[in-house]
């Protein structure tokens, strides 16, 4: 299993592969009473923040990469973002990376940690039973609940276009 490489918002390595740690997401947990992510090892944790990570990084995220050979999305330039307190300071700078960013990864990484591939949709057929006969299909849900979407993306509000939307890009 890959190790952790955090992007601290510098761009610095090429390699960077989250945005938090595994004790971001201790500490995460903790303060929102997630308590069920405290009993995972931390090879379990890893994994977890590897699939939140993916879910997050799937969002259409305003400005511009700063370093198009980083394969994270962030760090970012050129971003308004209307959810910050004091409006002089509206513009984000480069090289940070957002506390609803870090926060959404933590909470997509706990949800991956209860439920393995909930927030990652599937591109293969999600057909539960079929009729030929007097046509009828019958489908798995393939989507997060509406809950969970929405805790994350509230994290994520002001940081995405769209957000009222939710655009995701696919890749």
């Amino acid at each position: 299993m890959p190790t952790l490489i955090i992007e601290d918002g510098t761009a610095a390595t090429q390699s960077a592969n989250s945005y938090v740690t595994v004790e971001n997401v201790d500490t995460f947990c903790e303060n929102y009473g997630l308590v069920s992510w405290a009993s995972l090892s931390t090879t379990d944790k890893e994994t977890s923040i590897f699939r939140g990570m993916a879910y997050v990084e799937t969002f259409d995220f305003k400005g511009e990469k700063e370093n198009y050979d980083n394969p994270l999305e962030w760090p970012r330039y050129g971003i308004y973002d209307e959810n910050r307190i004091d409006p002089s300071i509206d513009l984000l700078f480069y090289q940070e990376i957002p506390k609803g960013l870090k926060n959404a990864v933590c909470r997509a990484s706990y949800e991956e940690s209860i439920d393995p591939g909930v927030l990652q949709q599937t591109l293969t057929s999600n057909v539960k039973s079929e009729k030929v006969d007097v046509i009828a299909f019958e489908y798995f849900s393939s989507e997060p609940s509406k809950a969970i979407y929405t805790s994350i993306l509230g994290f994520l509000k002001g940081l995405i276009r769209n957000s009222n939307t939710a655009s995701i890009k696919r890749i």
